[in-house]
């Protein structure tokens, strides 16, 4: 948070729209699986993408221009969300073994 947003906060006891913008991002992005599920869930929060050279960049919210860098995400954020299928993968992996913990395990028996 900048000096300006901290002063704003300080003088109004509401959040910037950074701040809030910041906060609709995280939220989406987990519950995004893609990039587009990402942009859809941008857009039914008012919050719509823009590109720069082809590229999206950023995000118009309330009347103003948010790039993703400087609110707290970057590229790497992103690819992540291109990478789909390797992050249901992962969950897929956590389920499997947190459903091998529940089952006893029975160390002194040998299979003969």
């Amino acid at each position: 948070m900048s000096d300006k947003e901290f002063q704003f906060k300080l003088r109004s006891g509401r959040d910037s729209k950074r701040e809030i913008l910041s906060a609709i991002l995280k939220t989406c992005y987990k519950k995004a699986v893609s990039k587009e599920t990402f942009f859809e869930l941008l857009k039914d929060c008012n919050a719509v993408p823009y590109d720069r050279s082809g590229v999206v960049k950023g995000v118009t919210f309330e009347g103003l221009k948010f790039r993703f860098e400087p609110v707290g995400f970057g590229e790497k954020w992103l690819e992540r969300l291109d990478a789909s299928g390797v992050r249901k993968e992962n969950a897929n992996k956590i389920r499997s073994k947190e459903a091998n913990k529940d089952q006893p395990k029975n160390r002194f028996s040998k299979e003969i």
